[in-house]
């Protein structure tokens, strides 16, 4: 069954005809416009992406001109990945796989190819955390940020998980209930750390352009869904299950901070996938940890319904609706 699944989803995704808006054209036309690995040049367009992900271009541009190609191989290799994360850290694989598929696995294997890798790729290394193995944990982050240059923020994460770690978790959602409230204090701050950027020229257009669209910030919904996942956290703190899988309720707290903090930001609706693992990963954990039968299967039910308007609404609205056209090849 996984396999077929992994088959169904690769074709699915790998074979698409052309989705995932702007993001994918631009990533077209970079593809056709790099030379292979053998005449490639250090020049703008070199480094107009990351050089892992130029290279992986440039590589698979020594056999074919075909970008729908480079999509088969991507999706293939990403895929395997994911799969392996999931199954590795889920305790009910297919539940996770539909949670994920039903809210954010169109955006990010559709459209956010490159950070795709990045998140991925932090996903594998969340076990070097487990394991306080920092040295593995830095060179994965640093292989992720040479796909997307974002994932280098999150060698600061390993310091703040590990120190989350040393604190209860009734004491770390008071304290990151405690921080949301400071939501004023995250508009100056994020000025400050543009202007930093900004000086050094790092990322500039990028970073100019998500500051800059306030419209296309985090849902407030998705603020109180998080919330709600945190008070189903804090009601079953004690469950064995929930103190084994620590990591990921710490990753839910810092995950509420930031939508909160820069909700307004379209930057934190980018960074905050890095942690959405939690998502995935902590509601089968909670659903489990219910003793009564039926309050169990109710809910369970409930979020099955629940996934299936996420999933139906994001058919209907991702890439402006074009989902409802697709056509295999």
């Amino acid at each position: 069954m996984i396999v077929l699944l992994f088959l169904i989803l690769f074709m699915f995704t790998s074979l698409r005809p052309g989705l995932g808006g702007w993001d994918y054209k631009n990533y077209e036309t970079f593809f056709n416009q790099i030379p292979d690995l053998f005449n490639i040049e250090f020049d703008f367009l070199f480094f107009h992406y990351e050089p892992l992900y130029t290279l992986a271009n440039s590589f698979v541009k020594l056999f074919t001109d075909n970008f729908v190609v480079f999509i088969v191989i991507y999706t293939f290799l990403t895929h395997l990945l994911m799969f392996q994360v999931i199954k590795k850290y889920s305790i009910n694989f297919f539940y996770s796989i539909f949670i994920y598929f039903s809210t954010y696995y169109l955006w990010h294997n559709f459209t956010l190819l490159r950070q795709n890798v990045a998140i991925l790729i932090f996903w594998f290394s969340l076990e070097y955390i487990r394991e306080k193995k920092f040295v593995k944990y830095l060179l994965l982050i640093i292989i992720a940020s040479l796909f997307h240059n974002s994932a280098i923020v999150l060698i600061l994460f390993y310091f703040i998980i590990e120190l989350m770690d040393k604190f209860s978790i009734k004491k770390n959602v008071w304290l990151f209930i405690f921080l949301s409230l400071l939501k004023p204090a995250s508009d100056f701050l994020l000025r400050y750390i543009y202007k930093i950027l900004s000086y050094f020229n790092i990322g500039r257009s990028n970073l100019e352009a998500y500051l800059s669209s306030t419209e296309r910030g985090v849902n407030e919904f998705f603020i109180l869904e998080v919330l709600l996942i945190i008070v189903f956290v804090y009601l079953k703190r004690n469950d064995s299950l929930i103190k084994n899988n620590k990591l990921f309720v710490n990753l839910l707290l810092l995950s509420f901070v930031i939508v909160v903090w820069f909700s307004n930001y379209e930057i934190a609706v980018r960074f905050v996938e890095y942690f959405r693992i939690y998502y995935f990963v902590l509601i089968p954990i909670l659903i489990k940890t219910i003793k009564n039968i039926y309050l169990k299967y109710s809910l369970f039910f409930i979020t099955i319904f629940y996934f299936l308007f996420r999933l139906y609404r994001y058919l209907n609205t991702f890439d402006s609706g074009s989902l409802k056209n697709y056509v295999l090849f």
